[in-house]
């Protein structure tokens, strides 16, 4: 229940400021263009408190979700008396610039929110960037079938050449069930072939089946199961699972799908030390 709450919460403030931003841009362009705002209210509802400044009444009503601005004659059913400050009395293009300055704020806000977040704090897997070398390839996919292998590298991936992991992972995700020409190194040969990724998702996102290497690092626990009860730590690093190496979370997810509920050993390292756990997966809710 408190986690409703908190999620009714925070929608209603999230939307709340989406809907003061908005007002916010019909206000400072109603104010540009010489329009008079007769109120520019945070809230709907009975005034609380505020100021009169010029002609505006800066207020703070009741209810505390997003906000209005009220402009002299914007109503036009209402009669008008030629007053050049009134809304009706301003040309179409005024209008019209006053009208879309709202969602243009919505917009801008959002775009300086995303750049923000990404100035501050961007998580980029480091393998994207590396050269295509065959980590792990699973069972039964475009990439077994052409035999691929761990240690294998792809040195061409439909005309580009020496690809990153980004560059082969945007080929094959925008090419479901199309055939792309590859190249790969093993042992100083070169293979060549074609390979159809497959459509992985109801959006026909494509996947060959050959993975990066990538270090398993768990990240959050959740309380009461095994992992947690048994002592692994936000941090360990996975390094095999029943003896054999993990090259990345796929490996270890196509694993545990085969072992199911039996239990299952696992090595893992912290803090430069390996230390051995035994666990007992569950079924998560």
């Amino acid at each position: 229940m408190s986690g409703f709450l908190t999620a009714v919460i925070s929608v209603a403030v999230i939307l709340g400021f989406m809907i003061l931003i908005h007002e916010f841009g019909h206000y400072a362009a109603a104010k540009l263009l010489g329009v008079r705002v007769e109120v520019f209210s945070i809230g709907f509802g009975r005034r609380l408190l505020g100021f009169r400044h010029g002609e505006t009444d800066y207020r703070i009503a009741a209810i505390p979700l997003g906000g209005y601005v009220k402009m002299s004659g914007e109503n036009p059913m209402d009669d008008r008396t030629g007053d050049p400050g009134e809304f009706m009395s301003h040309p179409r293009w005024h209008r019209f610039l006053i009208a879309i300055a709202g969602p243009a704020m919505n917009i801008m806000l959002a775009v300086v929110l995303l750049a923000g977040i990404y100035m501050v704090h961007y998580e980029y897997p480091p393998y994207k960037d590396q050269a295509a070398v065959i980590g792990y390839v699973k069972a039964d996919t475009p990439a077994a079938k052409i035999g691929a292998q761990r240690g294998d590298r792809i040195s061409q991936i439909d005309g580009v050449q020496d690809p990153t992991w980004d560059d082969v992972e945007v080929k094959e995700l925008l090419s479901a069930n199309q055939p792309l020409s590859y190249t790969i190194q093993r042992d100083g040969q070169k293979i060549q072939g074609t390979i159809v990724p497959a459509a992985v998702t109801a959006d026909n996102a494509g996947s060959a089946g050959w993975y990066a290497d990538e270090p398993v690092i768990l990240g959050s626990l959740e309380p009461n199961m095994p992992a947690q009860k048994i002592g692994l730590k936000s941090g360990d690093k996975v390094l095999t699972l029943d003896g054999q190496p993990v090259p990345s979370i796929k490996a270890m997810i196509d694993r545990l799908q085969q072992t199911k509920s039996k239990p299952v050993h696992l090595d893992v390292e912290r803090n430069g030390q390996t230390l051995s756990f035994d666990v007992t997966p569950v079924l998560a809710d």
